[in-house]
């Protein structure tokens, strides 16, 4: 009987071992021809929520599209980005932590993508997480997408006294002198505007989405900043850019810079990486709506 359990215990754990390394290895039709590829990305350490993140949609992917799934357009991969060989993910998608991230890829390269960055919103709301992924595969499949931050920009949004051509909050000389004015908030958005280039309305309106869409989310206060050209601290930080970039700083002194084409999610996921700097989850369960 002894023998027979450690028997049992054997194709247990080796079958448990086998499943972990199929989730990270890409099916042939992800190899091959899928024309969408939804990725979800985790790390190696990873908790309760990472994982049923991964199984429902896993389950949406197969159940609800599986015409389009025996047709090869579209695939499921699993992928822990922490692994070398797939490290380079990270940097590529700009991943801020655990994502599930639609690709369109085309003669095995990939030409578009889209994070899906209310899955973890929607994570212990597991209807409304299904049809989040339902909703947006499907629209992503038909290139009907539109990511946020990128559509139509709202102009009259407040931005600051200093225009809508010029920053966003208050004028910013250095960093050092943010030490006196943000006692009260949990985090920092500065912006830094490109070199002999006025920031676009539309970057202006993401920074400020984004201030907004996380301050409601973890009920916290974001403080805003445009760092002044040609101030002590813009060279250094301009040269690092490519384009407009902005600088999150958390009350515990972590920084993130994002620069380039500026949206919503872009923004989002440079204050979740400065975020959660170690650990799955950083911030613990998002405050759930009842």
């Amino acid at each position: 009987m002894k023998r027979e359990a450690q028997l049992l215990t054997g194709v247990v754990v080796g079958g448990m071992a086998w499943v972990a390394a199929a989730a990270d290895r890409p099916p042939a039709a992800a190899r091959a021809s899928a024309r969408v590829v939804a990725y979800y990305f985790h790390r190696t350490i990873r908790c309760e929520t990472c994982l049923r993140i991964e199984k429902q949609a896993h389950e949406v992917i197969t159940n609800r599209f599986a015409f389009e799934v025996a047709a090869e357009r579209l695939a499921f991969r699993a992928v822990n980005y922490e692994q070398p060989e797939n490290a380079h993910f990270q940097e590529d998608y700009e991943l801020g932590g655990p994502s599930l991230v639609l690709v369109r890829q085309k003669g095995g390269k990939d030409v578009e993508r889209k994070v899906l960055g209310q899955t973890w919103d929607f994570a212990h709301i597991p209807p409304k997480l299904d049809l989040y992924i339902e909703e947006e595969t499907r629209k992503f499949l038909e290139g009907d997408k539109l990511p946020a931050g990128n559509g139509p920009v709202n102009t009259n949004s407040t931005t600051s006294g200093q225009g809508a051509q010029s920053g966003i909050g208050k004028a910013l000389g250095s960093f050092a002198g943010l030490d006196a004015v943000t006692n009260e908030m949990n985090a920092i958005f500065v912006f830094v505007p490109a070199r002999d280039e006025a920031p676009t309305a539309a970057a202006l309106a993401a920074i400020d989405g984004a201030k907004k869409r996380l301050e409601a989310r973890f009920e916290i206060k974001i403080g805003l900043f445009t760092l002044t050209p040609g101030s002590r601290d813009y060279g250094e930080v301009a040269a690092k850019m490519a384009g407009p970039g902005v600088v999150t700083i958390m009350k515990s002194g972590m920084r993130r810079l994002v620069s380039g084409e500026l949206t919503e999610e872009k923004v989002v996921n440079g204050f979740m990486t400065a975020m959660g700097a170690g650990g799955c989850c950083p911030l613990g369960y998002p405050r759930e709506t009842r």
